[in-house]
């Protein structure tokens, strides 16, 4: 029952619970006919029983007085007596204070309600922070791993060999024995798997951290096209040793100096690109992480808030990967 239906009904209660009680006449009062209880005078008690047929001289049995006294008690027929009074005022103190208790459990299972909503949104709220931790976590090593067995001996393989043609004479028995001996470079024609990420979309998923770190939304856009980039380029790079491959074949297995440095240039440009973004992506997750730990930590409740372990293999390969980038964007911020 809300406040406003209790007051309503304590007032119910007290217009149906107040005593009353109609006075009687003074003692020693007598009463006229009860024909004449409108009568003020004898005559007009006369009056009144000739028209109902009645002895009209009953009317003088009483002095005036007598009617006069009957008005004034008709006219004051309700009355309360002291302890009737009491009796009002106790029922009316036990009303308000009944009132009173209503209006104060009210306030107190409203404030207990939104306290308990409040907290049950901070939990969510930390819940989902502490997935888009962990999907980061996850998208550190599946990159991480994909750096030490793929990216990196790729690139080290590709601009070697690269290297090796641009060193060699133009003569095509040379090329002939170098087209042979690229068996030595096998990073060079290792395709990438398909490198597959948790996006965490900041507007729809989690829209509360943009109140309380509008960087983050801006790190997460960044995070989402490196991804790309990545995808991108490793994926340019398995269609290009699948038309090498291709050309290889068709030729017998030859290819002339102008095909294999264009393959070759090709993907060393491609393993830089690949180095430089990974080195990016690595540098943003972190950030992000880092700066979602701090939101987490804000929340005054208990329950667990994830923090982010980096792999240990983790600064050797973005050590590895920031020499590459120095050479090619010297002045790449980090």
């Amino acid at each position: 029952m809300t406040s406003r239906n209790l007051t309503v009904a304590i007032f119910a209660f007290l217009l149906l619970t107040i005593p009353t009680q109609a006075a009687e006449p003074p003692t020693g009062t007598v009463r006229a006919a009860p024909e004449c209880a409108s009568a003020k005078t004898a005559v007009e008690c006369a009056d009144i029983l000739r028209r109902l047929g009645k002895n009209p001289f009953d009317a003088f049995d009483y002095p005036d007085p007598v009617y006069a006294a009957q008005n004034q008690n008709v006219s004051h027929s309700y009355s309360l007596t002291a302890a009737q009074w009491v009796q009002v005022a106790s029922v009316f103190l036990a009303a308000f204070l009944g009132m009173c208790t209503g209006v104060v459990l009210e306030f107190f299972k409203n404030w207990r309600a939104d306290v308990k909503t409040s907290r049950q949104k901070l939990q969510r709220e930390v819940q989902q922070i502490n997935g888009v931790i962990a999907g980061i976590g996850f998208n550190i090593e599946t990159l991480l791993h994909l750096v030490m067995q793929n990216i990196l001996p790729h690139h080290r393989q590709s601009h070697a060999a690269y290297k090796a043609l641009c060193e060699l004479p133009k003569d095509g028995e040379s090329i002939k024995q170098f087209a042979i001996s690229l068996h030595q470079y096998p990073a060079l024609m290792m395709t990438c798997p398909e490198l597959h990420f948790i996006e965490s979309d900041f507007w729809k998923e989690i829209p509360f951290i943009i109140e309380k770190d509008p960087e983050l939304v801006k790190q997460s856009g960044w995070l989402m096209s490196y991804a790309r980039e990545i995808q991108n380029a490793t994926g340019q790079r398995n269609k290009n040793i699948e038309a090498a491959r291709t050309l290889a074949s068709q030729q017998g297995g030859g290819l002339n100096f102008y095909v294999l440095d264009s393959v070759l240039q090709l993907q060393a440009s491609i393993s830089n690109s690949e180095c430089v973004t990974a080195l990016e992506f690595f540098r943003v997750c972190l950030r992000m992480a880092r700066n979602l730990e701090d939101i987490n930590h804000t929340y005054k409740i208990r329950g667990k808030k994830t923090t982010l372990i980096p792999p240990p293999p983790l600064p050797d390969a973005m050590n590895a990967l920031k020499k590459i980038a120095d050479k090619f964007v010297p002045q790449m911020p980090t």
